[in-house]
C-alpha cells in the first residue's frame, strides 16, 4: 500500500488490496463527523482530490477505479431496510456504469450496485431511496427501484467492517465530480 499526503487529504493507493484503508480520509472528520475520503487505485495518473465535501476524479485508465466514501458512515451492520440516506450528485464525462454506488453486504452476493446513469433526475442527482425508477442490481437481478429491491432483500445487512464500506466508484476513463454524498450519514455541515 502506498500512502500519499496532500495538504489535509490523505490518498491511499491500494496495490492489489481488496478493502478500503481506514487511514484514507480527509482532514476534519474526527469526533464521529462524516467527511469525504478518496482511495486512488491503478496508475499514478489517476487522481481524486477532496475539497469542501466535493471529490474531483480524473480516471485515466480503465479497470481499477477511484473510490469516494464517507468516513464514519454509521450504516455498517444495518439491514438494508434500515438505511435512511443513499445518494450523491455528480457531473461526469464518464457515462455508462460509472459513477455508481457499491454497497458491500453479507448476503448471497457480495455487493449491491446502483448506477448513476440509471438512477438520476436528469441533473445528476442520485436519490436511491426516493427515485421510483432507480434500478438496483444484486445477485444477478435488476430491480426497478429500492422499494422493490427491499421487498425481497430488506434483511440483507451492510458489511460491518471499516475496511470495506459503501463507496462510489469511477472506474471508466473520464472526469467526474462527486458531491452531496449520502452513504448513511450527511457530510459535515450538510443536511438531508
Amino acid at each position: 500500500m502506498r500512502i500519499q499526503r496532500i495538504g489535509v487529504l490523505t490518498v491511499v493507493a491500494l496495490l492489489g488490496g481488496a478493502g478500503l484503508s481506514p487511514y484514507a480520509y480527509a482532514g476534519g472528520t474526527s469526533g464521529g463527523t462524516a467527511g469525504l475520503a478518496c482511495v486512488v487505485q491503478g496508475s499514478a495518473s489517476n487522481t481524486c482530490v477532496v475539497k469542501a465535501n466535493t471529490a474531483t476524479i480524473n480516471q485515466v485508465d480503465a479497470g481499477a477505479g477511484e473510490l469516494v466514501y464517507v468516513t464514519n458512515n454509521a450504516i455498517g451492520g444495518l439491514p438494508l431496510a434500515n438505511v435512511t440516506q443513499l445518494g450523491f450528485t455528480y457531473t461526469s464525462s464518464v457515462g455508462a456504469v460509472s459513477p455508481r454506488i457499491n454497497i458491500p453486504v453479507q448476503g448471497s452476493a457480495p455487493y449491491v450496485f446502483i448506477e448513476g446513469a440509471t438512477c438520476n433526475d436528469g441533473s445528476g442527482h442520485v436519490s436511491v431511496l426516493t427515485n421510483p425508477v432507480c434500478s438496483v442490481q444484486y445477485n444477478g437481478a435488476v430491480y426497478p427501484n429500492w422499494s422493490t429491491f427491499l421487498s425481497t432483500n430488506g434483511n440483507v445487512r451492510v458489511v460491518a467492517n471499516s475496511d470495506n464500506q459503501p463507496y462510489i466508484i469511477v472506474d471508466v476513463p473520464g472526469r467526474a465530480t462527486i458531491s452531496n454524498v449520502q452513504l448513511g450519514k450527511p457530510l459535515s455541515g450538510k443536511q438531508k
